[in-house]
């Protein structure tokens, strides 16, 4: 059985030890850091070490593409929501019942609508 040949691509090749196991990152110190070396046959190990320095350059420019987790938070923070009146609740055989809110309905003009019944606690 022969060893499959390296792919074109760096990116592709470390693609290809993180789903054997193998996991590359750059420590806070900008050393390169390798989890699951012992998986790796030894010419896979040679490769990898002689192609280290590139590995922490593509590394490196992932991290600088990503934006950091300080940037987001702004964009993710909702405003404060107002607390919503429940006037009913909406009733479908064979799934959960879910309330009905009053900012989800609009008004009936009750001169012209017909009251059928009324519950005791006041919805119609």
């Amino acid at each position: 059985m022969t060893p499959h040949p390296l792919p074109e691509s760096l990116s592709q090749w470390l693609r290809g030890l993180r789903r054997r196991g193998t996991r590359c990152r750059l420590s806070t110190e900008g050393r390169l850091r390798i989890v699951g070396l012992r998986k790796l046959t030894a010419a896979e190990r040679n490769a990898l070490f002689a192609s280290s320095e590139q590995v922490r350059q593509l590394l490196a420019q992932r991290t600088q593409r990503r934006p950091k987790k300080q940037e987001q938070e702004p964009m993710a923070r909702t405003e404060p929501q107002q607390p919503r009146r429940v006037i009913g609740q909406i009733v479908s055989p064979g799934r959960p019942l879910r309330l009905l809110y009053e900012d989800e309905t609009k008004a009936i003009d009750t001169r012209r609508a017909r009251v059928l019944t009324r519950t005791p606690d006041g919805w119609r």
